[in-house]
């Protein structure tokens, strides 16, 4: 019988923070058809967090993360051809795994974005909402863990510590209403910093959610799609989902399509912003 929550060691869980058990539903990343196209091509950023995370803390080593290949025995592609599958192995093998590694993504799980662990050696895959169950998983026997990011937080490369311990985004600027084209928090030309693939904000400054958010807004609305808010009304941070929309928007000006949010695609996002003169 698998282990509970309650039997397990928690001696190495940060304490008096609130972790979120994970409730959304499972992603299958074999319905995807771009794993051959950038960033897909690499692993994600937010598993090598996760992977630096459980080296400092547990130990072990990466099995394998970006591999473009099929399931084994199959015709259908890994989650690991789009650099969304981590086989990492703890320097105790699967019971250090299954006793605190496990345990602590779980708990984690809607931080972190995990959209699965698999025990090779219980033949148990743990999903949100559904739990550990029996599945007949291959690799029987195999003492590493298999870890699947979510989509949405598949470019969010901030530490781990940080993901668990973020405070609140800062409010909007008092005069923020997008659907008037007023995008408060950093509207016009003032200065921003460059942002790359899975680049969040830095906990004390929270520039870089006031950049994300900006940014987001500025594409969505300027799309006719209206502000982004996630489904608990949150401000969101960048993600995959910013990077395709900013290289939209790259192609359609003719930049780089690189989905970095380069100072040349800052002047695009913020000459949108102001309206390049335009009249509403």
């Amino acid at each position: 019988m698998f282990l509970s929550l309650t039997e397990i060691t928690l001696a190495k869980w940060p304490e008096g923070l609130k972790m979120t058990v994970s409730k959304d539903p499972y992603y299958h990343w074999s319905s995807r058809s771009d794993s051959q196209v950038s960033p897909y091509n690499d692993c994600s950023p937010n598993l090598r967090s996760i992977l630096g995370y459980c080296t400092r803390t547990f130990g072990g080593k990466s099995l394998g993360c970006h591999v473009d290949r099929s399931v084994s025995g199959s015709s259908t592609l890994s989650s690991h051809a789009w650099g969304a599958a981590l086989d990492y192995l703890p320097d105790g093998g699967n019971y250090e795994g299954i006793t605190q590694v496990a345990p602590f993504l779980i708990g984690w799980s809607q931080e972190l974005g995990v959209n699965t662990i698999h025990d090779y050696v219980r033949q148990l895959m743990w999903k949100p909402n559904t739990g550990w169950n029996s599945v007949p998983i291959g690799s029987r026997g195999g003492q590493w863990l298999h870890i699947e990011t979510t989509p949405s937080k598949w470019g969010d490369g901030r530490p781990v510590e940080e993901k668990i311990s973020t405070p609140p985004p800062p409010p909007p600027d008092p005069n923020y209403n997008p659907s008037t084209h007023n995008y408060g928090f950093f509207p016009g030309f003032q200065p921003k910093a460059p942002l790359g693939p899975g680049f969040g904000y830095t906990n004390g400054t929270q520039n870089y959610q006031g950049f994300c958010a900006y940014a987001w807004d500025v594409m969505k609305v300027e799309a006719g799609q209206g502000p982004v808010l996630d489904n608990g009304g949150t401000r969101i941070v960048w993600t995959i989902h910013s990077m395709a929309a900013l290289m939209n928007i790259q192609q359609f000006f003719g930049l780089p399509v690189n989905g970095w949010m380069t100072i040349e695609s800052w002047a695009v996002i913020d000459g949108l912003a102001t309206n390049f003169g335009r009249p509403r």
